[in-house]
């Protein structure tokens, strides 16, 4: 029970923290990279209004605390429970023209896909997919070499609004 009263504190301490520093931090977000049959400069080069999120947790104040977080920095957030309904996600707005920008996955998803199955999916369907990988347990191998099994970035859970800020930002340039 002391590591989830731990999660819990930290948790609270983040929710104090962004709403006692929010405006300092929201400078200059909402930058959206087109996803097209551009090149991935001329992407980087044409910035729109905000990116797209799609974040994959299965503990739902995770996935809450989060979305308010990236959509009060400006991005849109659309959140799913497990990589079956992420992949699904991902196909619906690829073939809708509004992919998704940026991708969190959660690493572990008990009873349900996790983030290293979902990855594999998503790079067979899109390549050029930015991922994030995002666990509480520091000494996976997924977390420890996490570009061999195609994310971008990495954030360990729990993480504060700075770290994820800057770790979407990292990702999406």
């Amino acid at each position: 029970m002391a590591p989830l009263k731990f999660f819990l504190h930290k948790i609270k301490e983040s929710v104090v923290y962004f709403k006692k520093n929010l405006h300092n931090q929201i400078a200059g977000q909402g930058k959206r990279y087109i996803r097209t049959n551009l090149s991935r400069q001329q992407r980087n080069d044409k910035l729109m209004e905000k990116a797209r999120i799609l974040i994959m947790d299965d503990d739902r104040m995770i996935i809450e605390l989060s979305r308010q977080i990236l959509e009060h920095l400006g991005y849109e957030v659309v959140t799913a429970e497990d990589g079956k309904a992420a992949i699904e996600y991902y196909q619906q707005a690829m073939a809708g023209k509004n992919p998704f920008d940026l991708v969190i996955m959660d690493l572990t998803i008990p009873g349900g896909m996790g983030g290293k199955e979902t990855i594999k999916k998503l790079l067979n369907i899109d390549p050029e997919v930015r991922a994030i990988v995002s666990s509480g347990y520091s000494h996976d191998p997924v977390m420890a070499e996490y570009r061999k099994y195609g994310f971008k970035g990495i954030i360990v859970k729990p993480y504060q609004v700075k770290d994820l800020k800057e770790i979407v930002e990292q990702t999406l340039q």
